[in-house]
């Protein structure tokens, strides 16, 4: 029998690795090494003095004994393999890697072990001891060809009886439906809803790559390059850039990119899109920024905008307030007009301190604030009209009764039944 180094990579015949197992003592016909290499086997009993993994130039790799050979170690390496020597010239070695003291022993005696039940089984145990677990399920795989009901090491291979038959976990699984996927078993609908993520977060980096360099380009000084980007940013649709474009926007100092930004993301039906322009219609405090904001929701006709506005009605910020008034008397919707009635005059509490203590009072009759108490901290409540919020009553009702909360109740209360506004998202 010829040589019987363990290689692995394209220096060995493709079918090999495709047969079915090979019992341990059979090793595989010794690869055809190139001329080059200038490769020489030579018959040897020296010892050992490590355990080496050669990767060669050629993508092969070959396991054995390292043999240090002083003058010679910087021209060629040479290996001590099971029955015999094997000499490689060093220029076609790629990497050379120390393997575990095990590995060696285990590819000496592999070779020698009998290929019988018995003898498998007790080389399966000794890999097992020694932390060689693949080495261990190969000869295990053996043991349950030579004998399919050795039973220990059917369990060792994680097999379970099933119906007076034999079948492993990942065969129990898939008989249940299921897949695996990325190392774990799953349901197919799981596993399309995980492709379905991965090349949304695909398609989303993408983006962020090419809005990047779209916003680069609005700053060249090439008219004709500034153009084009703003060309290729207005014609976006795809919601997976959404994200992206919410994210140039929250960082974007520039106000006519600001406008652009918004513009492009009020063309995307996408959640993300609609979220970012109704937070900035609130908070910005750009007045020309929150108008373009709403004028693209309202453009865009997108569904669910009453709902986050009318949350802000309750807002404590009273300017937050009557900017959400505003927001609302662009959408048109009357079934904002009784949560604006609720808003139209709002109390908003402040506490000053008052360190000269001693008891005080004091109310202003123009403005509606009073306070009370004595020395310290006071709780200041004042009442406060919104203008933008009766601006967007009168123009959803088509009638006028100023800040008279009890009127517009009233006059509310005669109408048919108002349509119950849904405070849920609805992007």
């Amino acid at each position: 029998m010829g040589s019987q180094a363990r290689v692995a990579g394209p220096l060995y015949n493709r079918a090999s690795q495709l047969a079915p197992l090979t019992p341990p003592h059979v090793m595989p016909r010794t690869p055809h090494i190139p001329l080059v290499l200038i490769a020489a086997l030579v018959a040897c009993d020296a010892r050992l003095a490590c355990a080496e993994s050669v990767e060669l130039e050629t993508g092969g790799r070959v396991e054995g004994a390292l043999i240090r050979d002083g003058a010679n170690d910087r021209s060629r390496v040479t290996l001590e393999l099971s029955n015999g020597r094997l000499v490689l010239d060093r220029s076609q070695v790629d990497r050379i890697t120390t393997e575990p003291t095990e590995k060696t022993e285990y590819t000496l005696r592999a070779p020698t072990t009998p290929d019988n039940t018995e003898a498998q089984w007790a080389f399966a145990l000794w890999c097992r001891d020694r932390g060689l677990s693949d080495q261990m399920r190969t000869h295990l795989e053996r043991v349950v060809q030579l004998d399919p009901n050795h039973e220990e090491a059917r369990l060792l291979l994680g097999y379970q009886q099933v119906n007076g038959g034999w079948v492993t976990r990942e065969q129990l699984l898939e008989a249940r439906g299921l897949v695996r996927y990325e190392g774990d078993f799953r349901t197919r609908q799981e596993v399309a809803l995980l492709q379905r993520k991965k090349l949304a977060e695909q398609a989303a980096e993408q983006w962020r790559d090419k809005l990047g360099r779209w916003r680069r380009d609005l700053n060249s000084s090439r008219t004709e390059t500034a153009l084009d980007a703003q060309r290729r940013f207005e014609e976006v649709r795809d919601p997976a850039a959404a994200t992206a474009l919410v994210r140039l926007l929250r960082g974007e100092s520039d106000p006519l990119v600001q406008l652009l930004l918004i513009q492009t993301l009020g063309y995307i039906d996408n959640s993300a899109a609609v979220e970012a322009l109704v937070s900035l219609s609130l908070e910005s405090p750009d007045g020309e920024v929150r108008m373009a904001c709403v004028e693209a929701l309202v453009e865009a006709e997108r569904r669910g905008l009453v709902g986050p506005y009318v949350r802000a009605l309750s807002s404590r910020d009273n300017a937050m307030i009557n900017r959400a008034g505003e927001a609302l008397g662009m959408l048109g919707e009357p079934a904002a007009i009784g949560p604006l009635i609720g808003a139209l005059v709002t109390e908003h509490r402040h506490q000053v301190g008052n360190d000269s203590g001693g008891d005080s009072y004091s109310l202003n009759t123009g403005t509606g604030q009073h306070s009370f108490g004595g020395g310290g901290p006071k709780i200041i409540r004042r009442q406060i009209r919104n203008p933008s919020v009766l601006a967007a009553l009168a123009k959803l009702s088509g009638v006028n009764f100023s800040y008279n909360v009890r009127a517009w109740e009233n006059w509310l209360s005669s109408q048919a039944r108002a349509t119950p506004v849904d405070l849920r998202r609805d992007f």
